[in-house]
């Protein structure tokens, strides 16, 4: 099952950097920065947050960072994708030329 999944993203994505980019991305910001705020919290939740619970202000800032690094990373890897396959970017697109925001 797992060869047929590889073989898909594989036939899917000729240009592999991008897949590994978006994963990087969502991965990275997932593992290396939320979960291990996330465990601190959980761990010293009971009194060892420290004076003026500094360290759950600490861990919801890294949070927040991971959110924006999740967001921000997924989007550019996407908008990397569509260029790709496309050959052209989001914002050359007629919706956003027609748009009443702008």
């Amino acid at each position: 099952m797992f060869s047929i999944f590889t073989v898909a993203i594989a036939a899917a994505f000729p240009n592999l950097e991008l897949v590994i980019s978006f994963v990087g991305a969502v991965f990275f910001s997932t593992l290396g920065l939320l979960i291990p705020a996330v465990v601190d919290t959980v761990y010293r939740w009971e009194n060892r947050l420290g004076r003026f619970n500094y360290i759950l202000w600490k861990n919801t800032l890294i949070g927040i960072i991971s959110i924006i690094a999740l967001f921000s990373g997924a989007y550019v890897s996407v908008q990397g994708m569509i260029e790709d396959f496309g050959g052209h970017s989001i914002e050359n697109h007629e919706l956003f030329e027609n748009s009443t925001l702008t």
